[in-house]
């Protein structure tokens, strides 16, 4: 995937994030940027899972539109 310093990757759904984004967490030191509520709530519940060090991080799901 080709990124820009402008993007990150949302780290439960994948999709590609400005780092501008109005949503973002910080976990250990590190900001995560997510896509909508719903990702970053997703992560809040369980970062271990979601963060850029993690195996598995395999989630499936449907942005609202």
């Amino acid at each position: 995937m080709d990124l820009t310093h402008a993007d990150a990757i949302d780290p439960v759904c994948g999709m590609r994030v400005a780092r501008d984004a109005p949503l973002h967490l910080e976990f250990r030191g590190v900001t995560y940027w997510f896509c909508d509520p719903a990702c970053a709530a997703t992560f809040r519940d369980d970062p271990e899972r979601w963060r850029a060090d993690a195996g598995d991080q395999s989630f499936e799901h449907v942005h609202a539109q």
